[in-house]
């Protein structure tokens, strides 16, 4: 049986970047990963690398919106078929990187817990075991399977992962579901020329967000053709058809689909692990129970990304790699509570960016706060790309003219957001912001001109 300082159970960003830290630092390392399919984790497979790309492609091929079905759908699959070239060369990249002797040992198969140092490993030719001092978790997520009838072995139903490798571009798609994930799915859709239609059992459209910036998103998507129904129950799939249950009407419809994506959430992938054995807590949702430095209940085994629950984003599950390399190598100070505010960008077109209160919560909160407004129109960058659709709102707290949150609806905003994370973070004003020089004509100097714009 092999021995380790640091068994990996995962390739993911988190996983890989710990193990190439840690293995540079002279410790055994080993990264155990199920697929040959998954090396580099979600981000690079199936996720914000791919949709990205794709997103990207998309909006490139708007200019062509007029042509016939048949060029449409030739298009996408070629941009299909560039995508996978484009992402096994990541995946390759990242298994090179870490399969060395200077970093670590990759392991191929299915990882479970024997006892809390010890992990069996089914392979395709056997089981082997190995065992580690330190076990960090880095099992990521996996799409929530609705309860509806017929979405089983149905070829027609996809998850997130698997639709980014149809090749044939659906002339309808049905989208059950209505968060971020099934907005990004829809605008990039619509933008290759598909009928795309989103199904949301809620009876708001993007609850979380702020009424106004809502309704300008939904306004955005419908000018695309996306149909949005609310209060929509899905009850099953029959082949290509889709049963709609209208609670507000109490009536049912039924949508023919070239393809349903099921765009209802992600959960922690722990299926198998065998956690018990190791001593290591779930939550209610299967998450893993991590305190601030992300240790489990088991001291020395650690949880990093998706898998622990929480906000699943690519940059979290680097900034997890940051705390446990400062538990095993550091001082130990850096955790969960010191890594700021977490921004977030819908790579809807135009991108929605988010950060800190909205200005219901800051209301509810009863704080003295100031709103910034200013329309995309009014920015000469977005007035020279042509991308003049959206707004940006800034609250400010009116005593400490300190940032409280963004929401920035906008032609490049995931790059301003990070600007107003960096000063919400150094407990800055807005001051700065307002008064620094940028380059003209750029996105990042719609902060000279917001600021003035008091409501």
């Amino acid at each position: 049986m092999k021995q380790y300082d640091v068994a990996i159970i995962g390739f993911g960003k988190g996983g890989k970047t710990l193990a190439s830290f840690l293995g540079k630092r002279g410790r055994k390392i080993a990264v155990v990963e199920k697929s040959k399919k998954m090396y580099g984790g979600t981000c690079i497979n199936v996720a914000c690398i791919p949709t990205k790309y794709l997103i990207h492609e998309a909006k490139k091929l708007q200019v062509h919106k007029n042509q016939e079905w048949e060029e449409k759908a030739k298009a996408y699959a070629s941009v299909v078929v560039s995508k996978k070239e484009f992402i096994d060369k990541l995946r390759l990249g990242n298994y090179k990187k870490v399969n060395k002797s200077e970093v670590a040992e990759v392991i191929d198969g299915f990882a479970s817990f024997v006892d809390e140092h010890t992990l069996s490993v089914e392979q395709e030719n056997g089981m082997i075991q190995i065992k580690a001092e330190t076990i960090i978790i880095n099992t990521g997520a996996t799409p929530v399977l609705p309860d509806i009838v017929g979405i089983k072995n149905n070829p027609v139903v996809y998850t997130s992962d698997t639709l980014l490798n149809e090749e044939r571009l659906p002339q309808t798609l049905s989208i059950i579901g209505g968060g971020y994930i099934s907005l990004e799915f829809a605008s990039m859709y619509a933008d290759f020329g598909s009928k795309v239609r989103i199904f949301d059992r809620g009876d708001t459209f993007l609850p979380k967000e702020d009424e106004n910036v809502a309704k300008a998103v939904r306004e955005t998507l419908e000018k695309k053709g996306i149909e949005i129904y609310l209060q929509a129950q899905s009850k099953k799939v029959e082949g290509d058809q889709l049963v709609i249950e209208f609670t507000k009407e109490n009536s049912e419809k039924i949508f023919q689909s070239d393809a349903i994506l099921l765009a209802t959430g992600r959960k922690p992938n722990t299926d198998g692990l065998q956690l018990e054995k190791a001593g290591v807590k779930t939550g209610k949702r299967k998450e893993i129970v991590v305190d601030n430095q992300l240790r489990t209940s088991t001291p020395h085994i650690f949880a990093i990304g998706d898998v622990k629950g929480g906000p699943q984003f690519t940059y979290v599950s680097l900034d997890d790699y940051r705390i446990v390399a400062d538990q095993l190598t550091g001082g130990k100070e850096y955790n969960q509570e010191k890594r700021g505010y977490l921004p977030y960008s819908v790579f809807i077109d135009p991108p929605l960016s988010r950060i800190g209160l909205t200005e219901k919560e800051a209301t509810e909160k009863n704080l003295n706060f100031d709103l910034f407004t200013l329309a995309a129109a009014d920015i000469p960058r977005a007035k020279l790309i042509g991308e003049t659709e959206g707004m940006l709102r800034v609250i400010v707290e009116k005593d400490s003219d300190k940032i409280l949150g963004a929401a920035l609806f906008c032609a490049e905003s995931y790059e301003i957001i990070n600007l107003i994370k960096y000063n919400m973070d150094t407990r800055d004003t807005y001051y700065t912001l307002k008064n620094q020089i940028y380059t003209h004509p750029s996105m990042t100097e719609s902060l000279n001109y917001l600021f003035d714009e008091l409501v």
